[in-house]
This record gives structure tokens, C-alpha cells and sequence, in this order.
């Protein structure tokens, strides 16, 4: 079974387990973002480090929401690898490119007005690194963020959040010029996207 369809069937399986109740309804959402890195892999005796680099990323996702429910969102990413030190950046633009799926709780914590609350959201993800598409490597993570979302009606709205989250490091020992080793990868992310309810 391929990656991608173990994915999917995550997706579904997740979905389905969401919470139900007189309140709980079906959404779609679509959206943008932009992330930072750090970490990736250390060079052994210096400052230097490769990582990815500035990549935006491109969302698609399925809620089933209640008072506390589940959402499961696909992305996709081209980024430049960098080398960055102290001193100065080289970057490789669309050297790597990043597909993943990821599940989680979500739930509105507060209202902020009567069309506005604030949204938490927190879960796991697994993604597909893929380097100038000679390799690939496959890393699982967890991400967490904060958002402000407000209605425009009765099925639309839009949600702006801020996360940050972690994963292995997206390259191997061999993808690594000597001198260099793997390292946790650190993200923050901030992303807008809409909401329609179906």
C-alpha cells in the first residue's frame, strides 16, 4: 500500500471518529501559509546548518466540528534549501518539496464579539520530504497553533493562526555533506484560510 493512500485512509478513518451531536456539522477549508524553519540538521564543529527554506504552503481540509471536533488538512510546498551561519544565507530555490497530512482537535475557546472566536488546534502529522527529487524521506511530527476566526454569514468564514511544531530532520545522514548531521526540525507557521460549511 502506498504512502499516499495510507494517508487518505488516515484521513477517512480520523474523520469518521469525529465528535457528534446536534451541533456538529461538515466543513471544507482552503488556504495559505507561510513557514520558517530551524534545526534540520548542525554542522559537528561550527554554526552552519541546512534546512528548509521559506517554502509556502498551499491547504486543503475536512472538518467535522462541534462544540470540540477534528479536522483533517492536506498541504503542499516547494522551498529553497538553505545553508545559513552566522555571517550569511545561500539558498537553492525549489530544491525540496514537501507533501503532508495533518489531524487535529480543534476547538473554539472564546468568543471575541458576536461574529468572532478564538481557536485552538493541536495533533500529529506525517510528511513526504522529497530532495531535488532523487530522494525522499518520510517524517512524523506534531504542530500546534492559535487563530482568530470570524463569520461572514451563516456558512462562510475566515480563520488567521499562528502554530509552531516539530518533526525528525527531513534529510539522512547521506543526503548531508560530511561535517553535518540531522538535527529535529522546528517550524512556525502562520496561515490564513476559509471556511465553508456544508
Amino acid at each position: 500500500m502506498s504512502f499516499h493512500v495510507r494517508l487518505a485512509l488516515l484521513a477517512v478513518a480520523l474523520t469518521a471518529a469525529a465528535p457528534s451531536g446536534a451541533a456538529a456539522q461538515w466543513a471544507v477549508t482552503a488556504g495559505i501559509g507561510a513557514a520558517r524553519f530551524w534545526g534540520g540538521s548542525r554542522e559537528v564543529e561550527g554554526e552552519r546548518a541546512f534546512r528548509p527554506y521559506r517554502p509556502t504552503y498551499f491547504r486543503v481540509g475536512l472538518e467535522r466540528t462541534a462544540r470540540v471536533g477534528l479536522a483533517v488538512r492536506a498541504y503542499y510546498a516547494d522551498a529553497g534549501l538553505a545553508l545559513e551561519g552566522s555571517e550569511a544565507v545561500v539558498v537553492v530555490k525549489n530544491a525540496l518539496s514537501v507533501f503532508g497530512v495533518e489531524a487535529g482537535v480543534v476547538a473554539g475557546v472564546a468568543h471575541l464579539g458576536p461574529s468572532a472566536r478564538l481557536v485552538v488546534r493541536a495533533g500529529p502529522f506525517l510528511e513526504s520530504w522529497s530532495l531535488s527529487g532523487e530522494s525522499s524521506h518520510i517524517r512524523a511530527g506534531a504542530v500546534g497553533s492559535v487563530g482568530v476566526e470570524v463569520g461572514f454569514g451563516r456558512r462562510w468564514s475566515g480563520l488567521l493562526e499562528a502554530g509552531v511544531g516539530v518533526s525528525a530532520s527531513p534529510f539522512s545522514q547521506g543526503d548531508l555533506d560530511t561535517g553535518f548531521e540531522p538535527r529535529p526540525l522546528w517550524r512556525r507557521v502562520v496561515q490564513g484560510s476559509l471556511r465553508c460549511n456544508l
